[in-house]
């Protein structure tokens, strides 16, 4: 399970900054461009494991979009006229 993310993870850059050490991947960052097949997968695992009955999925600014634009769209091809 969840192929894609680990070889993507493995191979994602860290960088410091400051104190922090931040890796840079395409789920959390939208960089280097999310592939389809890695958003496909991240989205069925979290669709299969979590409890989705919320009202949104608000994510930081900038970071997990691909995630919460993947899930809405997921929600909108199982449940046509909800969005």
């Amino acid at each position: 399970m969840l192929k894609n993310l680990r070889e993507t993870m493995k191979n994602a850059p860290i960088v410091r900054r400051g104190t922090y050490n931040y890796f840079i991947h395409p789920i959390s960052d939208g960089v280097p461009l999310v592939r389809p097949e890695l958003l496909r997968e991240v989205i069925a695992c979290m669709v299969k494991n979590a409890n989705l009955d919320v009202d949104k999925i608000v994510t930081i600014e900038g970071e997990a979009g691909a995630i919460e634009r993947g899930h809405r769209l997921h929600g909108e091809e199982r449940q046509p006229g909800r969005g």
